[in-house]
């Protein structure tokens, strides 16, 4: 399905306040410099931007396309995978607290790539590679706090 630029951009426009005014709130650090709420805000702001740059080009563009269109190349098994990367995001929001970051990302990662058809040998390389890449730097160098789990760390 396409949606026309105008809505998408307004959507964008409607997520980047709800984020930016959730993102608000979060205290500061100890000492009075910037805390957890200046990189999700300063994003917020810039996918508004985004979004208010997409509506004003729906806008331009608005009677030559429509609102809803379905994508005419979309075969099933390319819906499926669709359906199967959104039923993995689910699946890490359900799960990455009892498993812990480094199991659920690691399997999300793993499938994903099977679904998007890698060769096994590549994803069992790639998959636990990765996850250990994006918890150094997300856990341990960003310190954002990830799901301990299972294997508590």
């Amino acid at each position: 399905m396409r949606i026309h630029d105008l809505l998408l951009g307004l959507l964008i426009i409607t997520v980047s306040t709800a984020i930016y005014f959730a993102a608000v709130d979060f205290p500061d650090q100890n000492d009075g410099k910037p805390g957890a709420w200046l990189f999700p805000c300063a994003l917020s702001i810039l996918f508004g931007i985004c979004g208010l740059c997409l509506a004003i080009k729906g806008l331009i563009h608005f009677k030559e396309q429509k609102l809803f269109s379905l994508i005419p190349g979309l075969t099933a098994p390319g819906a499926l995978r669709i359906v199967a990367v959104i039923a993995l995001v689910c699946f890490y929001v359900l799960f990455s607290e009892d498993l812990g970051f480094l199991i659920s990302m690691c399997a999300v990662i793993f499938v994903m790539m099977i679904i998007m058809r890698n060769r096994i040998i590549t994803s069992l390389i790639i998959a636990p590679v990765s996850t250990v890449a994006i918890y150094l730097i997300f856990g341990k160098m960003l310190l954002v706090p990830l799901p301990e789990g299972l294997l508590g760390f």
